[in-house]
């Protein structure tokens, strides 16, 4: 199996992306196997452990500042079951509590590794499994941050094997989290909760390489008393099928700056597509004056891009807030197993974009994208290639647009728009199409159908239904069948159990 790696230069195009603070050095540098002393103080605390073979246990406690921790279990006869248990501790002061270092390397089956850091730029390394492709059953649990001390810090997680569990808590505000796993049936929930002081929000990462893999992403920030914003970001990156990813972001953002930026890449080994990344750069969305993917590519652009394909993936994104961003594209081209993607957006400014199925495969296709938006000048675009694909989007609010293409046959689009100023595009490059459109009080509907390479002997279906204020047509509006909104079922947390090392001994 081909491993899936985020490397430094990827997360430093994240971080530049999403417009978020530079994590702690030296994120990503992977255990080093050797611990110094780097402190000033030749009384700094320093541990190195290595323990061969099967069913050890270690637990180091430190208190102080610019402490380190190695740990090495390497399982001699291929078992495992090892279990390190690391606790540093301190109050943010030059005496304690600062640039504190764990890292800790398991080899086998059933590792569990617990880490708990308190205090300012720390960083926490997790390694499981390395290149043992029997690896499984491993769980890393890491926790950063109490109180306001916490601020800076970092985590990389690495698992490589199936059934591995990666659970990760970050308190108070401007850290990063990164989790990479490769193989099958691999969990990882990141909850990262940032407080009002200096608030720059989170940044989380997470690649998962096989199949019927899981991540969850909860964000939370809360801006400072007329400072900066929570600005959180998330990105999530799954090759293989039958994966689920979840990322849920709450923020407020003041006028004019960045808020939180959502991405979730399933079928594809890439941060984004070329051409589509969205950048909200906290102008107004009001009258289509801002760029979502070019309105898709000017509505019809070639939505091809030659990714790896994926299938039967779940994708659920959910953001509250100011200027928030959120971006999905999901790649497959067979008929069977259907990707599905759904985002959730409620506040002002924000932007959506959904791309499916768009690796110039038309063969591929059953799948399904459905947008909600609440409030003012939010912009939605859904561009799928291929056949049989449903595509949703909800505006309730004042000075909305929405955009859509479909490339292929068969596909249904239905769009519906209350409130003032609102505004539609929709382009359906083929036949036997379907488009329904509701709008009320603002009205503007551009559609299109049986165009361009797809076009065939015509067979489609337009309805569209226009009213003012308080106005009544008359007539029951046509219902669409697009089955439930998604709500993908909870991760169960993972738990290390460290037993007594020594029970008995005073």
């Amino acid at each position: 199996m081909k491993k899936m790696i985020l490397s430094v230069a990827a997360f430093s195009i994240g971080v530049v992306a999403f417009g978020q603070q530079t994590a702690p050095e030296p994120l990503l540098n992977g255990a080093s196997e050797t611990t110094t002393n780097i402190s000033s103080d030749v009384d700094a605390n320093v541990t190195e452990n290595y323990q061969f073979g099967n069913s050890n246990k270690v637990r180091v406690a430190q208190a102080g500042t610019r402490q380190s921790v190695y740990t090495s279990q390497d399982n001699g006869s291929g078992t495992g079951g090892n279990i390190a248990r690391i606790m540093q501790t301190g109050e943010v002061q030059p005496e304690s509590g600062v640039e504190n270092v764990a890292e800790v390397k398991q080899s086998g089956t059933t590792n569990g590794v617990q880490i708990g850091q308190q205090g300012d730029l720390n960083l926490a390394v997790a390694h499981q499994g390395q290149d043992d492709a029997g690896s499984e059953g491993n769980v890393a649990l890491i926790q950063q941050g109490t109180g306001e001390q916490a601020e800076f810090n970092a985590v990389e997680v690495y698992q490589n094997g199936k059934n591995n569990f990666a659970g990760i808590q970050q308190t108070f505000d401007r850290s990063s989290a990164v989790s990479i796993q490769n193989g099958d049936d691999n969990k990882t929930i990141v909850n990262q909760n940032a407080g009002p002081n200096l608030s720059d929000g989170h940044l989380s990462g997470t690649s998962q390489l096989g199949n019927r893999n899981e991540f969850t992403i909860s964000q939370n920030a809360t801006p400072q008393s007329g400072g900066d914003s929570g600005r959180n970001a998330a990105f999530g990156i799954q090759e293989g099928d039958d994966n689920k990813a979840k990322q849920i972001q709450n923020t407020i953002a003041d006028e004019g700056v960045q808020g939180e930026t959502a991405f979730i890449n399933q079928g594809g080994d890439t941060l984004a597509g070329p051409g589509f990344f969205l950048d909200n750069d906290g102008a107004a969305n009001a009258n289509g004056t801002n760029d979502v993917a070019g309105q898709l590519n000017d509505l019809d652009g070639d939505l091809s891009v030659a990714e790896a394909g994926s299938y039967g993936g779940e994708a659920v994104q959910m953001q509250t807030g100011k200027m928030n961003a959120a971006e999905i594209h999901q790649f497959g081209s067979g008929s069977v197993d259907p990707n599905k993607a759904q985002q959730n957006q409620s506040g002002w400014n924000q932007e959506a974009l959904i791309i499916q199925n768009s690796n110039g495969n038309p063969a591929g296709g059953n799948n399904y994208a459905f947008q909600d938006q609440k409030d003012d000048n939010n912009t939605a675009a859904i561009g799928q290639n291929g056949f049989n694909h449903k595509a949703a989007q909800f505006q309730d609010g004042k000075r909305n647009n929405a955009f859509s293409v479909q490339r292929g046959q068969n596909n249904l689009v239905s769009t519906e728009q209350y409130g003032n100023d609102s505004r539609l595009e929709t382009i359906q490059n083929g036949s036997d199409n379907r488009i329904k459109v509701v709008q009320t009080d603002g009205q503007s509907a551009f559609v299109q159908q049986n165009a361009g390479e797809f076009g065939g002997p015509g067979g489609n279906q337009a309805n569209i239904y226009q009213t003012g204020s308080g106005g009544d047509l008359g007539l029951q509006v046509e219902t669409c069948d697009f089955g439930e909104m998604m709500d993908i079922d909870p991760i169960t947390p993972g738990t290390v159990t460290v037993p007594e090392l020594c029970p008995g001994c005073n």
